[in-house]
């Protein structure tokens, strides 16, 4: 087995069991990284022991949040290029490699790729399976970034002052996407860079992770609303749409799916609009 010149960090918040299948399946890859990054939130022995397992580095970070996290790793990091996945995904064998090669190849990039549903689709956010390469660049970069796959260059990323911690627990992705594709820097889509989500949430808990993406969104929507950015009022309205036609179909059917992300929108977007526009005022 080859080592790749590149940092994995990893956020958990103990999450042992989940953590141990990431872990491995970083382990079973062609290539090692260079070192692995655990950022722990909740200072668990068992966290201590899953990643001692695996010859992983513990950082201790205080706080909650994925931005938070993913920001300490990265500035703990020793390589230059950094690849990100969450403790419930597993990686596919060439994800070390392929990163590596990807960050190393765009330094004025965020990478992001495919994400895999670990189990029944319906039942796991955040995944995106387009066969083709795929640039986003100014103005088009809206939820761009999936968080838990991504490479980038370290220094870059840290440039522009990392994920905004301000964001507590989701909608960090949104706000780099739209922050980062400026200028000369772009998101690009790969899909030979490939994790797989898994499934471990119940109908009730998946409801409620599309209300926090849609809370995120409103919190991202306040806060460049903030700055005098109308073109949120677009995207506002947009989400507004999938809602009422989640709501429709929801009347035409009689059913009520918590798989359909849209119909978070008022009870998440709307919270995240209150948050958001004290949060930055």
């Amino acid at each position: 087995m080859s080592t790749a010149a590149i940092s994995v960090v990893i956020p958990t918040i103990g999450r042992s069991g989940l953590l141990d299948g990431c872990l491995a399946s970083i382990r079973a890859g062609r290539d090692a990284p260079a070192e692995v990054l655990v950022v722990d939130q909740s200072g668990s022995d068992l966290v201590k022991q899953t990643a001692d397992a695996y010859e992983a580095r513990v950082v201790p970070c205080g706080g909650t949040g994925i931005p938070l996290a993913v920001n300490a790793g990265i500035r703990a990091a020793g390589e230059q290029l950094v690849a990100v996945t969450h403790d419930d995904c597993v990686v596919d064998r060439n994800w070390v490699r392929a990163a590596a090669e990807l960050a190393a190849s765009h330094p004025a990039a965020i990478i992001t790729g495919r994400v895999l549903p670990g189990g029944d689709p319906r039942f796991v956010p955040a995944c995106r399976d387009r066969p083709d390469p795929w640039v986003f660049r100014e103005g088009a970069s809206f939820g761009a970034i999936l968080p838990n796959n991504l490479a980038m260059q370290r220094d870059g990323f840290l440039a522009v002052g990392g994920f905004d911690e301000r964001f507590d627990v989701v909608g960090e992705d949104l706000d780099m996407a739209y922050r980062w594709a400026r200028g000369n820097r772009t998101v690009r889509y790969e899909p030979s860079m490939v994790v797989e989500h898994r499934s471990w949430r119940t109908p009730l808990e998946l409801r409620r992770t599309y209300q926090e993406y849609a809370r995120g969104a409103g919190v991202f929507y306040a806060k460049h609303l903030r700055a005098g950015d109308l073109s949120m009022m677009r995207l506002l309205a947009a989400d507004g749409m999938k809602w009422l036609k989640a709501i429709a179909r929801a009347v035409r059917t009689g059913r009520w799916d918590a798989t359909e992300p849209s119909l978070g929108f008022v009870p998440g977007t709307v919270k995240g609009l209150w948050q958001g526009m004290r949060r930055f005022s």
